[in-house]
């Protein structure tokens, strides 16, 4: 005989069963998104400071404290990215800087798991199969990349920005493309290109969504693997929302375009020509002139695009793969118009310079991995085949055994204490002990407004010590007077008398001789010189009293610098 319980009775239960449900699916999600993190972790926790973080972090530190490195040609340039210096001051300004670089990191690696579990679910992974397209999402975005983009790796501006976009491309996949649109706002913000390439690659797959009728609903699951409905928008979400999103997605936007508008502001066209070609063609070939790249970076990034085409030729083609392939498939068309216009640079080279310097490869070197990474998890964990060798514990096992290896391949730069020093990969063009004991020395032993002729491959000089220094190669300025002003200090630092070109330089002022030393010190106000002790001893003798030897070690030299203050009048090179 059924009885009948009491309503009150039954809500109960089912919000009890629902509690648990959440609690249980909670619980999966984060156990993905620290696996994730971890993954990312092990790839890319080189000691600080990694490429590119000595000089966004000094930025960070003397936004929010001005009198640090006061007077420093790169710091007082105009900035493109104000919106993470202004969430990294604080952090730079109340722990050491090497410090805020490892909770930038953190942060950023939390964030990039958090936006690869997002668009792995998206598509219906789960537990393991997200954790795959993490560690696979690893392996692919190091190695498969055409211009050379870091996604994982030290604490910069892009790193939150691309964690925004990774995020958008799952919206996308969903179908929520107004909260897509809302979140590239957000990471335009942060990093006006990695955010503004996104937000074109979602209008692309906006249209491509409506022009090929891409509606039906990703399938969701639950802890369980049980299917679950999606809900059905409501009037207010599908009426209002959406243009509300629209509307604040750009606003977001405007914070990371207005700075970056502002930096050619009051220039002329000859000038923004002139430093899109030092951009281009001399300083960041290697991102942005395809002609230039490796062959074996074109080659691998070839064979991703081939790779990831196969698996959505061959796989299960639901609605939200194919909706989150629209933006890929963007991405392929934007680095083609790249291709396009670096075609045309022999017979264009000005126009072309002012537009290639956008980084059009930029976009595909970010998802064309995620994508990869997602299509493989997908043909892996949601196979079909009764095989024993598509069986969990064979071919799945042997992916997971492969994947495991270059986790291990890793270890080797990690920091761990009690390990022997392992250079930071910023440090790679000194020789880094030594260079980081003169950094350690003139912090603690030369006063802090004392100005610096470093050598020409030092990047974390101003990082390390807190000292001005001349100019140095890695700490490009954005804005065209100060590209402009940035070419010639290091050709009056490091290039022959007659040279314009800072293609071939020599590794240190010291090089061509006294001289030259108390000449560009005169002009740039520099005090103090940090030079090869074997540059400084293959010197005549009776050269040397402009330079008095304040510390050395077996490769590096501090000198102070004495001379006429009317060297500086004097030209330094011959045009």
């Amino acid at each position: 005989m059924k009885h009948n319980t009491h309503p009150l009775i039954d809500a109960r239960e089912q919000w009890t069963r629902r509690n648990v449900s959440v609690r249980k699916g909670f619980a999966l999600w984060g156990m993905e998104v620290v696996a994730t993190a971890i993954l990312f972790a092990m790839a890319g926790a080189w000691p600080a400071p990694d490429t590119n973080e000595a000089h966004y972090l000094a930025k960070a530190k003397h936004l929010s404290d001005p009198q640090w490195g006061e007077g420093d040609f790169f710091l007082e340039t105009p900035d493109a990215h104000r919106l993470f210096f202004l969430v990294m001051g604080p952090v730079c300004q109340s722990v050491p800087l090497e410090t805020a670089a490892w909770i930038g990191r953190v942060a950023g690696w939390g964030v990039l798991a958090i936006a690869v579990v997002h668009a792995a679910r998206s598509v219906g992974l789960m537990s393991w199969g997200v954790i795959l397209a993490g560690a696979m999402y690893s392996l692919a975005v190091r190695h498969t990349t055409v211009s050379g983009e870091w996604v994982i790796g030290g604490c910069e501006a892009k790193v939150f920005a691309w964690a925004l976009v990774l995020w958008a491309v799952g919206d996308v996949a969903r179908g929520k493309f107004s909260r897509a649109w809302l979140v590239g706002g957000a990471a335009t913000a942060f990093h006006v290109l990695v955010g503004g390439w996104g937000m074109v690659g979602i209008i692309f797959g906006w249209i491509c969504t409506r022009a090929f009728r891409i509606k039906e609903s990703v399938a969701i699951h639950d802890g369980a693997h049980h299917p679950i409905e999606p809900e059905q928008p409501s009037i207010f979400w599908e009426q209002y929302l959406p243009p509300v999103f629209l509307f604040c997605g750009a606003a977001l936007a405007t914070v990371g375009v207005l700075p970056a508008l502002a930096l050619s502001a009051g220039t002329e066209a000859s000038e923004r020509m002139a430093a899109a070609t030092i951009q281009v063609v001399e300083r960041l070939p290697h991102h942005l002139l395809i002609s230039t790249f490796a062959d074996g970076m074109v080659a691998r990034h070839v064979l991703a695009w081939l790779l990831w085409m196969g698996l959505i030729w061959s796989g299960q083609r639901t609605a939200a793969m194919c909706r989150m392939s629209t933006i890929l498939f963007g991405s392929m068309l934007i680095a083609i118009a790249g291709v396009a216009v670096t075609a045309c640079e022999p017979i264009f080279p000005g126009p072309s310079h002012a537009v290639l310097r956008f980084y059009w490869y930029r976009l595909a070197d970010g998802v064309l991995p995620l994508g990869l990474a997602i299509g493989v998890a997908s043909a892996f964990w949601q196979s079909k085949h009764n095989t024993v060798f598509f069986s969990t514990l064979g071919f799945r096992g042997m992916i997971t055994a492969l994947l495991v290896i270059d986790m291990i391949l890793q270890v080797p730069h990690w920091p761990i204490p009690g390990r022997s020093a392992v250079a930071c990969r910023a440090d790679r063009h000194v020789s880094a002990d030594a260079w980081v004991d003169v950094c350690r020395w003139v912090a603690l032993n030369t006063p802090e407004n004392a100005c610096f002729l470093t050598p020409r491959g030092a990047a974390t000089f101003l990082f390390r010590t807190s000292r001005k220094e001349v100019v140095s190669w890695k700490n490009m300025p954005q804005d065209p007077k100060s590209i402009l002003q940035w070419k010639r200090r290091l050709l009056d630092c490091f290039a022959e008398s007659h040279g314009n070109s800072i293609r071939s330089l020599e590794s240190s002022t010291l090089s061509f001789g006294i001289d030259r030393v108390t000449s560009v010190a005169a002009r740039y106000g520099a005090d103090h010189l940090i030079a090869p002790v074997a540059t400084f001893d293959a010197l005549a003798k009776e050269s040397r009293s402009s330079l008095s030897l304040l510390y050395s070690n077996s490769v590096y030299g501090v000198y102070h610098i004495g001379f006429d203050q009317s060297a500086g009048d004097q030209e330094i090179r011959t045009p």
